[in-house]
């Protein structure tokens, strides 16, 4: 209470925290222990995924009214945010278990699965994919994901609902960040990864140039009547969000003696600058 003027008073509200640090342990602990994804009938396997403190436990389809495939897919914001601290905190105070869990997440489940080891491309999700839905025919992860699909009006399964394009500009910064942190953690904390350093920098440049090359969509959509046609590239008008990581991955390649793949990013950068520099 602060008393002034004539006999009036105030009151101020504090709200306290533990220390800064504290919170970071707490924080990738409770992200180890509970929000990457261990059932081995889950399509998205090592994941990770948000978490519901109402229920106590990990956000599903199966939560009243359901949930869609950005929030258990795998991808996009809410499914790369767990594993993008997990990985930024380990930079600074590294643990072996808690990097083992990031291991099994790019090696087991983003590496291969929803990127592309050939063009680095990342899925906008896992699920809701026909390439999905068939493996996953005949299993208990199989009732989660039927309800996503949409029949044409013959019947047909549908590709208008089909998420698992890899257009989508938002993902990769993700994915370019989670691989740069765990360059630096490689390289810096003396704990056990399961690539080099430079293998994962390497990956940060790839994903990164996928962005700008890959990003380019072309669809037709046709759906009870309705057709529409678009094409572009997301890149050339979108600067999504974890894009500020880029400047230092440059410096990492260049430190590490990769010049020519520095300049081409470099270069590719510049290029698909021109739209936010220009005056329209």
């Amino acid at each position: 209470r602060i008393d002034y003027g004539d006999d009036e008073w105030t009151s101020l509200v504090f709200y306290g925290t533990p220390p800064l640090e504290e919170l970071m342990y707490k924080r990738a602990d409770f992200i180890r222990k509970n929000q990457q994804v261990k059932d081995p009938n889950d399509p998205v396997q090592y994941s990770f995924r948000s978490w519901d403190n109402g229920f106590g436990r990990l956000v599903d389809n199966e939560m009243d009214p359901g949930l869609g495939t950005i929030d258990i897919g795998g991808s996009d914001d809410r499914c790369f945010a767990p594993p993008l601290f997990l990985s930024a905190k380990n930079i600074i105070f590294p643990a072996q278990d808690e990097i083992d869990a990031l291991d099994d997440f790019v090696e087991k489940f983003l590496y291969g699965k929803l990127q592309d080891k050939d063009t680095f491309t990342v899925k906008t999700s896992l699920l809701d994919s026909h390439e999905t839905y068939e493996a996953c025919k005949g299993t208990k992860a199989f009732e989660q994901l039927e309800r996503f699909l949409i029949k044409d009006d013959d019947g047909n399964e549908s590709q208008w609902r089909d998420w698992s394009y890899h257009t989508r500009p938002y993902n990769y910064p993700h994915t370019y960040n989670i691989y740069f942190n765990m360059y630096r953690i490689a390289k810096f904390s003396g704990c056990n990864t399961s690539r080099a350093a430079t293998e994962y920098l390497l990956f940060a440049f790839r994903t990164a140039m996928a962005l700008y090359l890959d990003s380019t969509y072309e669809g037709n959509i046709t759906y009870r009547g309705y057709s529409n046609f678009e094409q572009g590239n997301f890149s050339e008008s979108h600067a999504p969000l974890g894009s500020f990581g880029l400047p230092d991955i440059l410096k990492a390649l260049e430190d590490e003696g990769m010049g020519k793949e520095r300049t081409e990013l470099f270069e590719m950068i510049k290029k698909r600058s021109k739209h936010f520099v220009s005056e329209e």
